[in-house]
């Protein structure tokens, strides 16, 4: 993208910035100790760093601004509605630069969800709280433009090296949240986050990458994650997750005509759920009313 712009243009924007921010730091001085406003410009600088290298940074770094709002972290603090302004941001560039190439096409597929889109709008219009529901078409809505564009424009042209990135990351993602909930620790604080992220993206793309083979070890550790992920979603106790992660593998394994997989996968979600519902039977008969770890007070959890 930098290559576009003409070197003049470049040297000029950064003369005019440098000066605007000597200006600021010489009338507003107060504005370079608020620790608001420091925040709010390095964050704007992060942004605008994410978008002059679009194609290969922004995707990892939504991936990031949403991993921080979503987990009950110190470090998630802040991002929960910025994660909505760097949305906004990549499904507005996404958007121009496949209109500007005109290389993508759009098919069934994207007209589905368009209509999707507007079955939420027509259901928020009718909605008890019609505010609430409509902010969340938007931010459906966005994240439809940004996945039909911006991913598109992320992954053309390296396919193969943006799709292993996303599983190694998947990897981490899962193990990072199995050691979280081994210690005590709820890292991603809602459960319907853990359900979400399990079930519909981690689950999917881990199962890909068992079908993809490789070395044995890989193989075998895939194996490994996959069924801590499917554990992990039966532990948010988020039905859609689960539903999701069921009918998405399931999909996978018809479209490879690996039958043979399908039935083993039906055995290793059926055996997860046993498992969680013994722990969970135990802990209703340890801990009385409470039904989740979630809900024992915090000097209990340990127990």
């Amino acid at each position: 993208m930098t290559e576009r712009i003409p070197r003049s243009i470049f040297i000029i924007a950064t003369l005019l910035g440098v000066s605007v921010l000597v200006y600021a730091a010489y009338s507003r001085p107060w504005y370079f100790t608020s620790q608001t406003y420091i925040s709010g410009l390095i964050f704007l600088e992060f942004l605008l760093a994410a978008v002059w290298l679009y194609r290969r940074v922004f995707f990892p770094a939504l991936l990031v601004t949403f991993l921080f709002a979503g987990i009950n972290l110190p470090v998630g603090r802040g991002w929960t509605s910025a994660r909505w302004l760097v949305l906004g941001v990549g499904a507005l560039v996404g958007l121009l630069l496949v209109l500007k190439d005109r290389r993508q096409d759009f098919d069934f597929f994207h007209l589905a969800a368009f209509f999707t889109v507007l079955t939420g709008l027509v259901s928020a219009a009718v909605s008890q709280y019609p505010s609430v529901a409509l902010l969340k078409v938007l931010s459906f809505l966005l994240l439809f433009i940004y996945a039909a564009t911006g991913v598109r424009v992320a992954a053309i042209g390296r396919e193969k090296n943006f799709f292993n990135g996303l599983l190694v990351g998947c990897e981490i993602f899962v193990a990072a949240n199995a050691f979280f909930y081994a210690v005590g620790v709820e890292a991603m604080g809602n459960p319907n986050s853990l359900g979400a992220v399990m079930g519909v993206v981690a689950a999917p793309i881990l199962l890909w990458g068992i079908l993809l083979g490789g070395k044995p070890a890989v193989h075998r550790r895939r194996v490994v994650l996959y069924v801590i992920c499917v554990c992990l979603a039966f532990i948010s106790h988020a039905r859609a997750g689960i539903a999701a992660g069921i009918l998405s593998s399931a999909v996978l394994c018809i479209a490879s005509r690996r039958y043979k997989m399908l039935f083993q996968g039906f055995g290793i979600v059926k055996a997860a759920g046993d498992f969680i519902v013994y722990v969970v039977c135990r802990l209703q008969k340890q801990c009385g009313r409470y039904s989740r770890i979630a809900d024992l007070p915090l000097a209990d959890r340990d127990g």
